[in-house]
């Protein structure tokens, strides 16, 4: 916008915050909506909620459990029971940016540092859900006409892959990663799949492809300050090759690890990794003398069905989970009927007092 700038490093001078929750009500002839905002899982430590309301143009409409975003002012707690937001905008109106790699990152106008995905966004006043590997970042360009200001409000959340979601964005972004298997595989696709897969086994030069693994002999100086330092050493089964079933054939990983106690790195204690021939070759031998043509691709094909619907199945999961962020009981009596404004401040009163 002309004349405005951005501002992502001074956003606490907008007093303001962004925040989630379900549409309890948002009618045609109403001119105003009723979220129920919850953003942590109810097993959650931090698990909280409150009733908010908003003002809209009558002719507006979001159906009820519409998960959207919110924008409140700080401590708006301290200050009033009804508490009235703006910016309210489903969260499927935002875009997902993948910023794993961090592409191009650098000081940018504001500031900060950002990426050229994530700047390029910002720049264009996009509403952004940004992914990285270790958590997801909602930013929202909230529009400041005092101090012709655009303040980029940021809400971070961790995401540890290995446990479900804790709150809402998290867990619509993990529903989102997993949407395109919503539907069973098309027969086209399967086709191709198939196509590709017989190709692919049909090619397998399986002595060619046992020269990817290896036995490895290693051993490297560990340090530990008071106590006997180690000199570990272990044999590990390594591949190269990305086919899980030839990987399948034979033992991967760390197959023998010992250490012994010193005191400091000794005149013998060099680290060292090298291929050990013997077992290397035997190896080898294994793979190719277990490989059978027909095994391979029975592999491929059952890997391909099963993934495809324990996908499918992540989808559903994680589409169930979004409605499960909130007390059940509570939203189904806000949502039993339709109230008047002045109704929905009573609720409102009682519902907020903490």
């Amino acid at each position: 916008m002309k004349g405005f700038t951005i501002n992502t490093k001074d956003i606490w001078k907008s007093k303001r915050k962004i925040g989630f929750g379900y549409i309890m009500q948002c009618n045609l002839d109403d001119d105003f909506g009723i979220i129920y905002g919850v953003e942590s899982h109810k097993f959650s430590l931090d698990y909280i909620n409150w009733l908010y309301y908003f003002k809209k143009d009558k002719g507006y409409i979001l159906s009820p459990m519409t998960i959207v975003s919110f924008v409140c002012a700080y401590d708006y707690y301290r200050e009033k029971e009804e508490i009235l937001v703006s910016d309210i905008n489903p969260i499927d109106d935002y875009i997902i940016v993948d910023d794993k790699e961090n592409k191009g990152e650098k000081l940018r106008e504001d500031g900060l540092y950002h990426s050229e995905i994530v700047w390029t966004n910002m720049v264009h006043l996009s509403k952004m859900i940004v992914i990285d590997d270790i958590s997801v970042s909602v930013y929202y360009p909230w529009i400041s006409n005092v101090d012709k200001t655009i303040y980029y409000l940021e809400q971070n959340y961790f995401d540890d892959k290995d446990e479900d979601p804790r709150n809402i964005v998290t867990c619509y972004v993990r529903a989102k990663d997993f949407e395109r298997y919503k539907k069973s595989i098309s027969f086209s696709t399967a086709a191709n799949v198939l196509k590709d897969m017989i190709a692919s086994v049909e090619a397998t030069d399986i002595k060619k492809v046992s020269k990817l693994f290896q036995v490895r002999d290693s051993g490297y100086f560990q340090y530990r300050p008071g106590r006997d330092d180690h000199f570990i050493f272990c044999k590990s089964r390594i591949s190269k090759c990305e086919d899980s079933y030839i990987n399948s054939l034979t033992e991967l990983g760390v197959v023998d690890k010992d250490y012994y106690c010193c005191v400091g790195r000794g005149i013998d204690d060099k680290d060292y990794d090298r291929m050990n021939k013997e077992e290397t070759f035997k190896m080898r031998k294994e793979i190719v003398s277990k490989y059978n043509q027909d095994d391979h691709f029975d592999f491929l094909l059952s890997e391909y069905v099963l993934g495809n619907i324990n996908k499918q199945n992540n989808y559903f999961s994680y589409l169930a989970m979004l409605k499960e962020f909130g007390n059940s009981d509570e939203i189904k009596h806000y949502m039993s009927k339709n109230r008047e404004l002045k109704d929905w401040f009573i609720l409102i009163k009682g519902h907020n007092k903490h």
